[in-house]
């Protein structure tokens, strides 16, 4: 087993990428929700870059068919030599079965020139670090282990996420920040790409205008879109929209509004997977994910449990057209008015 910290593994990919491929199976432990969904993106576009072009999801619970596994190694696709295979477990308890079948890919040999998988555990704690099966899975994997910040590095983690964006902030703003988002990553990381959107090559940043930000929810409530979306409230979420893009710079206000939006729908699609894999409720998945804020937890669980994960998938689809025609893209069968579309797509989530 090699094991890498999730900061470690950006420069071993581009290191191993460089060389001409990567390891065949990785397993990320995910004790940080951000950090694994980190990791595994940065895992994917590296696979990309080689030239792995199909994916394959499995999702996948004590009760599942884990013979899913091997048949989608195994499976060879006659259009795309290379694919990749993810893995993602609904719980840190896979069962019997589960556990036999992630102790066996663990020595199953992989060709690392026709596939790449990646098994994600939840919680992997201490305890299921210690079990047999993962001690077994990772015997032949790399493993990349997403811990939790310590509060006490939580202000250099953050000052770290600005500094990636292309922004700074003098030490008394990076208090101010850090309290707000009080250690949550997930919240700073949405915190820290809305102030990039809106302060774009504005650095430092000052302490008011973070505090406008995160504070100033009446003039920057970008949120309500999305949230009156999610509730099923059409009328609302447009008139929210036609009332953003009266009031904002719509070359600033569009790629933001795009972002939150975009996000929102990617929890429902993480909380619909989470539901259809458990059988749990869609607002005790929205808890076991650790769906922050409150208001937008609320939001994404009512907008998953009335959802399909195709429609929301979909929906993304529409977002990803609306970005290229805000670039001046044409997209087929779209409306050359990126707003037009976007109070489609707010439409379609609310129904």
């Amino acid at each position: 087993m090699q094991q890498l910290s999730s900061a470690s593994l950006g420069p071993r990919l581009a290191s191993d990428a460089k060389r001409g491929g990567i390891a065949p199976l990785w397993v990320i432990a995910d004790e940080e929700p951000l950090l694994a969904l980190e990791s595994a993106d940065a895992i994917r576009a590296a696979a990309r870059g080689l030239g792995y072009e199909e994916r394959e999801v499995l999702t996948l619970s004590a009760n599942s068919d884990w013979n899913q596994i091997s048949v989608a190694v195994a499976a060879i696709s006659l259009f795309a030599a290379k694919k990749i295979v993810e893995v993602r477990l609904a719980s840190p308890s896979p069962g019997t079965r589960g556990s036999a079948a992630l102790a066996a890919l663990g020595s199953t040999p992989i060709d690392p020139g026709a596939v790449i998988v990646i098994v994600t555990v939840p919680e992997a704690d201490w305890r299921v670090r210690k079990s047999k099966w993962f001690k077994e899975l990772t015997s032949g994997a790399v493993l990349v282990s997403c811990d939790p910040v310590p509060i006490a590095s939580f202000p250099s983690w953050l000052r770290a996420r600005l500094k990636s964006e292309g922004l700074s902030a003098d030490d008394e703003t990076m208090r101010f920040l850090a309290e707000q988002t009080e250690g949550n990553l997930l919240a700073a990381s949405q915190e820290v790409r809305k102030l990039s959107l809106l302060h774009e090559g504005s650095t430092p940043l000052t302490l008011e205008e973070v505090q406008s930000s995160v504070l100033d929810n009446s003039r920057f409530d970008f949120a309500s879109v999305g949230i009156a979306a999610m509730k099923g409230d059409a009328a609302r979420a447009c008139r929210a929209i036609e009332g953003i893009r009266a009031e904002f710079d719509q070359s600033a206000a569009l790629p933001l509004l795009m972002y939150l939006f975009s996000e929102n729908i990617r929890k429902m699609i993480a909380v619909r997977h989470h539901m259809d894999a458990t059988g749990q409720t869609a607002q005790s998945a929205a808890r076991e994910l650790r769906i922050w804020p409150r208001d937008i937890a609320d939001a994404v669980a009512s907008g998953a449990a009335r959802l399909s994960s195709r429609k929301l998938e979909n929906a993304l689809t529409v977002c990803a057209d609306i970005d290229r025609i805000y670039k001046g893209i044409p997209v087929p069968s779209r409306d050359t008015d990126p707003w037009v579309e976007l109070k489609s797509v707010a439409a379609f989530i609310a129904r």
